[in-house]
């Protein structure tokens, strides 16, 4: 899969040397030794090189993935059913965490619209300035001057929020510290310079086996852990002071996450819609992600006064709000839109695409709501 790669632009190449001195100058400063969180923070947040701070195009065909709100407006439109309802407990208010190209903001304030569910305030959470600059394009571009200024784009959660969290494709992105079962211990796999160069380097870890495993961890078991988790968990309990939180990622239950047959962990980067597992190479210019521990949130959800209301596949959440419904406005005579329309769903639900792998978890604080969402197939029991 490597050699099918295309080859970095000369930008690209000049991006990725920026980087690695900015790597060298932190590995100098921490005794050659570079945790792979910190490798994420600086290759996809970094300021001036930083891939969701610099790339103009992550998302679509000029980028390097797709997420469901770019697939269809179906996804949002199916979202809003669930929204309305808390919406009926609290304050009309949508908080989005990374909102990528804004197609979800974009397609939930239509359909709000289009319904007639009043949304009051939409807070896009971003801190990448050309993600910023693409949005308001997008949404300025789609939405009537009166609904574009319910928009306020944030760069931390706002206080006594009230409301909805929304977040596609987030924690997933979240730098993540890779670990290595060797000899019945954990030891830390992080990087360091030699012959200048950038290599793995291990090193003792303070970090105890994972709890709760159905399997023990042989010798050479890989995985992730994301000590952030708790970080963003604990500013939503500190300021969410009533509603909802939707999470939309690729992940696993904890007996899945560390299934014998995971053993390389779950690390991926995606470069111009190529998926590999080197992220040593194209640094600022591809995206690295670690695919989200579902058991370990809903932990730390618990710990911090939400309620854990539901959990299972994108598909099945998708199925049970009522997607289904949305696709009878389109009239089957008109074969090209309806194909159109039926093709965006598969790619939605099917278990050949983002159907399964994809999860939804909702947990909910100072509320007490009931969401057929979760009347069947609710997997809350696994986490």
């Amino acid at each position: 899969m490597m050699n099918k790669l295309p080859l970095p632009t000369e930008t690209e190449v000049d991006t990725h040397q920026a980087l690695v001195e900015k790597l060298r100058n932190f590995s100098q400063l921490n005794e050659n030794w570079i945790s792979f969180s910190s490798f994420m923070e600086i290759v996809l947040y970094d300021k001036e090189c930083g891939y969701y701070i610099k790339k103009k195009n992550n998302f679509g065909s000029l980028g390097d993935f797709v997420t469901a709100p770019m697939i269809s407006d179906l996804f949002a439109e199916t979202f809003l059913k669930q929204f309305s309802v808390i919406f009926n407990k609290t304050k009309s208010m949508v908080l989005e965490l990374g909102p990528g190209n804004g197609f979800f903001c974009r397609d939930m304030l239509n359909a709000s619209e289009e319904e007639g569910v009043e949304i009051e305030k939409y807070y896009l959470l971003e801190i990448g300035l050309k993600s910023i600059e693409n949005q308001k394009i997008t949404l300025q571009q789609s939405l009537s001057e009166e609904t574009y200024r319910k928009i306020e784009w944030v760069t931390e959660i706002p206080d006594k929020f009230t409301g909805v969290v929304f977040m596609n494709e987030f924690i997933d992105a979240l730098p993540v510290d890779i670990f290595k079962v060797q000899d019945n211990k954990i030891v830390q796999k992080g990087l360091k310079f030699q012959d200048n160069n950038l290599v793995w380097a291990y090193k003792n870890a303070s970090l105890d086996m994972p709890k709760n495993l159905i399997y023990p961890l042989p010798n050479g078991y890989v995985f992730e852990h994301s000590f952030l988790y708790e970080k963003w968990i604990n500013q939503l309990n500190s300021s969410i002071s009533k509603g909802a939180v939707f999470i939309v990622d690729y992940g696993f239950t904890n007996h899945e996450y560390f299934h014998p047959d995971r053993n390389e962990g779950t690390l991926m980067c995606h470069y111009q819609h190529m998926a590999h597992t080197d992220p040593l190479i194209n640094l600022g210019s591809q995206d690295i992600t670690s695919h989200v521990n579902f058991s370990y949130l809903a932990e730390l959800f618990n710990k911090n006064n939400f309620m854990i209301e539901g959990f299972l596949s994108q598909a099945n959440f998708l199925i049970n709000s009522g997607i289904l419904d949305g696709l009878k406005k389109y009239n089957p005579n008109d074969i090209l839109n309806y194909s159109k329309k039926s093709m965006e769903l598969q790619k939605l639900v099917s278990p050949a695409e983002m159907g399964d792998l994809v999860k939804v978890m909702v947990v909910t604080k100072n509320i007490d709501i009931d969401l057929h969402c979760f009347n069947s197939f609710d997997k809350s029991f696994q986490l």
